[in-house]
């Protein structure tokens, strides 16, 4: 399914803030650089993909108003990459 994540290796090569956390509407996104080809990815904890979107900047608003309660990762691609992921809760 090229909607999942089935997994995810070491991915700690970028450094980057989620606040806050646990978050209702807006989730926020801060970088420490900024970076070339940058996509941010939101799944649930079985790998599903449920949202995805580019970001060109170092801080970024995230609307997650739309998802349930519950557990779901950031995965953080650079040139299609997986470069860091972080746990949020909603």
């Amino acid at each position: 399914d090229a909607d999942c994540v089935n997994s995810i290796e070491d991915a700690s090569a970028l450094n980057f803030r989620l606040y806050p956390n646990p978050v209702s509407d807006v989730l926020m996104v801060d970088f420490s650089t900024v970076g070339n080809d940058r996509s941010i990815a939101i799944a649930d904890l079985s790998g599903r993909v449920i949202a995805s979107e580019p970001v060109s900047s170092m801080n970024n608003n995230i609307s997650v108003s739309n998802l349930s309660s519950g557990n779901y990762v950031v995965l953080v691609y650079e040139a299609g990459l997986l470069k860091a992921r972080k746990q949020f809760f909603k």
